[in-house]
């Protein structure tokens, strides 16, 4: 800073007592200076420690905020990892079970269709324990995967060019668990987009893997057939449910168009080796009744097996 012209003193010679005096003033102002960097130096002590302790307390206080926020997101982080964890370890579960299961059911067949009457005691508990297995892990997985129910399915079907409407599925899940999730599985895979109903056998219409890449990717996929023969009394082969054909049963299902609790029931396929056993019965139509009636009408082939003149596509 430039000092003003009018505050400068030119002092002329003089005797040792003004230069003495001159001494003190000069020791005088001295001492205010220093005195005046003290106290700057003070209140700048001051000010730096006031406001390092009001930084630590905000930052203290965002910090424990912040922390708060990062528990929660770690605590959602932990529920969506634990939950992911928990759906792998059910998807092995239930491959590993449905593998065992359904050798122990092929087994049994097997004995059954060579007259063997040894006991399989063993053989009979190995495909119980692993039905039952079965059914929990399926119970738990349907939400995990599909997320609430009702689980449903809009099934839009053609014959060439000519569209002929939409069926609406609903799983029984609650009584049929297991086999809901399998199909379920299969129509997320979209195994069944471009298949064909291929029969009308005047007691169900059946849909069929007809279409490219057929039963090949069904199989690959581990979702050609099921591991047992699930059935619950409770939701019997009435008309209007829907059913898994074969043994072990499936990838062919079909639309029961009469009641068919006794010949798709426990015991009403007599011609497979386990003849007690049911076809699961494991959901129902719930609209597009009139979609079903005209396939009814469709012409059919000769033979017992009734199939269809022309395809239905889905």
């Amino acid at each position: 800073m430039k000092r003003s012209l009018k505050s400068a003193k030119i002092q002329p010679a003089s005797s040792g007592a003004s230069v003495s005096r001159e001494k003190d003033d000069k020791a005088a102002a001295h001492n205010k200076q220093r005195l005046i960097k003290l106290v700057i130096s003070l209140l700048t002590i001051g000010l730096l420690l006031f406001a390092t302790f009001g930084l630590t307390r905000y930052t203290s206080k965002a910090g424990r905020g912040d922390l708060g926020e990062r528990k929660g997101e770690k605590v959602v982080s932990s529920a969506a990892k634990n939950s992911a964890v928990r759906l792998n370890e059910l998807k092995l579960k239930l491959v590993s079970l449905s593998v065992a299961t359904s050798e122990a059911h092929e087994a049994l067949a097997m004995r059954k269709k060579m007259n063997d009457e040894s006991p399989a005691e063993d053989l009979k508990a190995k495909l119980a324990d692993g039905s039952a297995d079965l059914i929990n892990i399926s119970k738990e997985l349907l939400p995990l995967l599909f997320g609430p129910p009702p689980y449903t399915i809009n099934v839009k079907l053609a014959l060439g060019d000519v569209d002929l409407g939409h069926i609406m599925l609903e799983m029984a899940h609650d009584e049929m668990p297991y086999t809901s999730l399998f199909f379920l599985r299969q129509v997320e895979a979209q195994l069944w987009d471009n298949q064909k109903i291929i029969r009308n056998a005047g007691h169900v219409i059946q849909a069929d893997p007809r279409g490219p890449p057929g039963r090949k990717r069904f199989k690959d996929l581990g979702l050609s057939s099921v591991a047992f023969q699930e059935y619950s009394e409770n939701f019997p082969h009435v008309k209007h449910t829907i059913g898994l054909a074969g043994r072990l049963g499936g990838p062919d299902w079909y639309i029961s168009i009469i009641d068919n609790t006794r010949n798709h029931g426990p015991g009403g396929q007599g011609n497979y080796n386990l003849a007690a056993e049911a076809d699961p019965a494991f959901g129902k139509v719930t609209s597009g009744f009139d979609v079903i009636e005209s396939i009814k009408k469709l012409p059919v082939k000769q033979g017992g097996f009734k199939a269809l003149v022309k395809n239905v596509d889905i």
